[in-house]
């Protein structure tokens, strides 16, 4: 079982004592990580359940262009149309070649057909299906006869994420979401125990999280309108050109800004493997510190974004002796719900 919590930053579990994230940390192995570029909800999940880059796998942000589509993908309109995922192969539907019977519960892209495969249950994402449902369903599965029972199953939870983006990531609201999901993991490891299964439980996060303390770097007023195609998503920016000289002259007209830095995606650093698909656009623009783009007038300044290059967590535990180490609103439209503060 393949549990995500989108926005896990990896000290949330020492820093809000989530005593059921320690359980696990001690009952198997854990591990920091740094995830790829950019740090943000589809490239990274999409990441972990393909072994691939987003280079790779195709999906380089939560929002690009392709050109070769001339299609806009945005991740709320477009996670379910699994023909943006064909140069990837999900878990669940390696698992479904095999003749292994998935199970997905809103992890992102698991409710679009990819290859002609979709695994045997799943639910399209509705961000009003509360997590205990989600728990519940999850136990249903595995209840099932043995020659029903999904053999792969992911989770999904995105309280995290929701309060980390309204609130910023060390506000007593994180704290409360944090004890929220803490308290579901031990929910479900509860029942997982009940069922007697031989069961390894895997927890991973996307990406962390930074406050935006450096303010908006609004491109609106850089890029020349018309000319040049701009996607952006917190610190990151694509920007994309048919025309040569545009993108020469944008190129020349960043790279002397200061708060920037800015890359012919052929250039971009290696470590960042970004620069073999033309959906990362020809060129590629970060912020420098904590602060994001935008191309509009931002409607509340206090707004918070993740940033590249946080750590996250990897926890895992099993019902059998641990054999080896493994090593943003609702992304997907959730509202951030039932947190309460927490005394200090």
């Amino acid at each position: 079982m393949l549990v995500s919590i989108d926005a896990y930053r990896s000290d949330y579990t020492d820093r809000y004592k989530a005593k059921h994230f320690k359980a696990l940390r001690h009952a198997g192995a854990s591990a920091a990580m740094i995830p790829s570029f950019p740090s943000i909800t589809y490239p990274n999940h999409i990441a972990i359940v393909t072994g691939e880059y987003p280079e790779h796998h195709g999906i380089v942000g939560n929002t690009f262009f392709d050109v070769e589509r001339n299609q806009e993908y945005r991740m709320r309109s477009m996670g379910d149309d699994g023909s943006w995922y064909e140069d990837a192969t999900p878990l669940w539907v390696l698992a479904e070649q095999q003749h292994v019977t998935a199970a997905c519960m809103f992890w992102p892209t698991c409710d679009g057909e990819v290859r002609g495969v979709r695994p045997t249950y799943w639910k399209k994402y509705d961000g009003k299906f509360s997590d205990e449902s989600r728990v519940r369903q999850v136990l249903d599965w595995l209840r099932l006869p043995e020659e029903q029972r999904p053999h792969f199953i992911t989770l999904y939870f995105s309280d995290v994420d929701s309060a980390g983006h309204a609130y910023g990531p060390e506000s007593l609201e994180v704290a409360s979401a944090v004890q929220l999901v803490d308290g579901l993991i031990g929910s479900l490891r509860a029942g997982l125990d009940a069922l007697k299964l031989p069961i390894d439980l895997v927890l991973v996060s996307d990406h962390g999280m930074q406050a935006v303390t450096g303010g908006f770097v609004n491109l609106s007023g850089i890029v020349e309108p018309g000319k040049v195609r701009v996607e952006v998503d917190g610190p990151v920016a694509l920007i994309y050109s048919r025309d040569a000289e545009a993108i020469k002259k944008t190129y020349t007209t960043l790279k002397k800004d200061s708060r920037l830095e800015v890359y012919k995606r052929q250039d971009a650093p290696a470590r960042w493997h970004y620069k073999e698909n033309p959906r990362s656009g020809d060129l590629v623009a970060i912020v420098k510190g904590p602060a994001v783009f935008t191309t509009v007038i931002p409607a509340r300044e206090g707004a918070r974004r993740s940033l590249p290059l946080e750590s996250t967590v990897t926890t895992r535990a099993s019902s059998q002796p641990c054999r080896r180490s493994f090593t943003r609103p609702d992304p997907m439209s959730n509202p951030p719900r039932r947190f309460r503060r927490l005394k200090t």
